[in-house]
C-alpha cells in the first residue's frame, strides 16, 4: 500500500521523543525553550528527539543530561502522548505526528547547568506552586496531571 501525500501537498512525518519528569524538593525540573523555536519562552520538560534505532530511555537519559547537565535514574513510564501538529506551528512547516515518552526521573548527579546554542536555553527546579504562573506548553500540564501535581 502506498502512503499517499495530504490533499494540501504538505509533507507528513513523525517525531518520537523522551522526555523526563523530574522532582525534588516540591520543584520540578523544566528548561527555557529557546528564542527562535515554537514556543519560545515558555517551559518544558527536558528531553527531545531519539535517534534512529535509539532505546527510548536511553534517550530520555542522554537529552536530560544534555539540557540540564543532570545525570537521571528513570523509575516508570508516566505515560504516552500523541499529537498531530500542522504546518502552521512546526518549524519545518510540514505536518508533524509528534510522539512522546515521558519517563519518571530521580535526579543522581552532575551540576545544573543551561544548555547554549540549542533548542532550550535555560534549565531551573521550578517550585510546584510556581506551575500555574509560567507559561508551560502542553506537555507539561499532561505530564503534571498522571504524576498527579
Amino acid at each position: 500500500m502506498t502512503d499517499a501525500p495530504p490533499a494540501d501537498a504538505v509533507a507528513r512525518r513523525t517525531r518520537i521523543a523522551a522526555y523526563g519528569w523530574c522532582e525534588a524538593d516540591g520543584s520540578v525540573l523544566l528548561v527555557r525553550i529557546a528564542p527562535g523555536y515554537v514556543d519560545a519562552g515558555s517551559w518544558t520538560l527536558p528531553g527531545g528527539g531519539l535517534e534512529f534505532g535509539e532505546d527510548p530511555a536511553d534517550g530520555a537519559r542522554r537529552e536530560i543530561l544534555e539540557e540540564t547537565g543532570l545525570s537521571v535514574r528513570l523509575t516508570g513510564v508516566i505515560g504516552i502522548f500523541s499529537q498531530v501538529l500542522g504546518p502552521d506551528v512546526t518549524t519545518r512547516g510540514d505536518r508533524l505526528h509528534n510522539l512522546q515518552l515521558v519517563y519518571r526521573a530521580a535526579p543522581e548527579g552532575g551540576q545544573l547547568r543551561d544548555e547554549i546554542g540549542n533548542s532550550t536555553d535555560h534549565a531551573d527546579w521550578i517550585a510546584f506552586g510556581r506551575l500555574d504562573g509560567i507559561g508551560l506548553v502542553d506537555l507539561v500540564r499532561l505530564a503534571r496531571a498522571q504524576a498527579g501535581r
